[in-house]
């Protein structure tokens, strides 16, 4: 996932994986609002749709933030089997200036762990209702 900021918005983009082996219908990841950060314009939600087992679809979000936010969160929106979940993850920002959040990727570990564990939530109960 990457987090670039352009003066104080800054763009979330990577993408959305299912781990499991059941799908994963729609599936909406939206910024959350704190202190600090909160959704902008032109990507304050992405609407991924269904993403079938061991699949990836890309998003791309965008979110306000000022020189108190250490963190943004993103909203995981996913139905399996009817069944509506909600998973909110919060994306870490490493220093407090506009200038230092620029162009920073995070670790391939902490994305899958955003949407891992939204996703293999999904899939476990998938598999626990066949």
């Amino acid at each position: 996932m990457n987090l670039t900021a352009d003066g104080d918005v800054l763009r979330i983009s990577g993408n959305a994986g299912n781990v499991g082996r059941g799908s994963v219908t729609g599936l909406v990841l939206a910024v959350g609002t704190t202190d600090g950060s909160e959704p902008a314009y032109p990507q304050r939600d992405y609407f991924v749709g269904t993403v079938e087992g061991s699949e990836f679809a890309p998003f791309e979000l965008t979110a306000r933030v000022d020189e108190n936010a250490s963190s943004v969160p993103v909203v995981v929106t996913y139905a399996v089997d009817g069944d509506t979940r909600e998973e909110t993850v919060s994306l870490p920002l490493e220093g407090a200036g506009g200038s230092e959040r620029s162009d920073r990727s995070l670790p391939l570990s902490v994305w899958l762990g955003v949407v891992g564990v939204a996703l293999t939530a999904a899939a476990a109960v998938v598999i626990r209702t066949r």
